[in-house]
Order: structure tokens, then sequence, then C-alpha cells
């Protein structure tokens, strides 16, 4: 069963702070990571950033390896406001996904 990640229990902006300050080794390996999942449900209406009111999606996503669901488009919080996912587990799994895919294309 997928764990979820990045779902914002409340509207509280200390949630959000949570969630500062990605790492410069973990950046690019987190979005490639987010960027290669799925939409597996959609939901009316769109979800808006927390911090800068953007609209972002309305699906829940799925990792490209099944072990992780997030909201379509929290890559923009990478992005735009430099947050991160505070699970350690999320981020290890990018790490390793993204090796396998290196692997795949040197080996394959």
């Amino acid at each position: 069963m997928p764990q979820k990640m990045g779902f914002w229990e409340t509207h509280n902006q200390e949630e959000i702070l949570q969630y500062e300050g990605i790492s410069p080794s973990d950046y690019y390996l987190v979005l490639h990571y987010m960027c290669a999942a799925k939409p597996i449900d959609h939901y009316f209406g769109r979800a808006c950033c927390r911090i800068c009111g953007v609209k972002l999606g309305c699906a829940d996503m799925l990792t490209p390896d099944g072990k992780w669901i997030f909201p379509e488009k929290w890559q923009h919080y990478v992005i735009v406001h430099k947050l991160h996912p505070t699970e350690v587990a999320f981020i290890s799994d990018a790490h390793t996904w993204t090796a396998l895919c290196a692997q795949q294309k040197v080996g394959g």
C-alpha cells in the first residue's frame, strides 16, 4: 500500500515551514522522481499553493515505483519555494529509483 506525502493537514503556516530547505543534492533527484509520477485519482476543482496562491492540480499522483502518493504539482513547492518532503523514506526512494534508472540506461 503506498504511503501519502505532502498532503496539508491545515492552513497553518507552521506546518508549511517544516518543509523548508531542500538540499542541493536532493533537489534534482526529488524532482525527477516526482515528475515521473502518474495520476491515479482526479477530483473536482484545483488545489492552490498555500504560500503564493497559484493554482495547482486536481489529482493524486503515484510515484513510478508505486511507493508514494502525493498531490499533483507538489513539485511546485520544491521548484518555486525550495521546500522539500519531510519524509526521509521519500527522499531515499527518490535516490534509489533515480539510481535504478541510471543503471538501466547504462546497462540496457
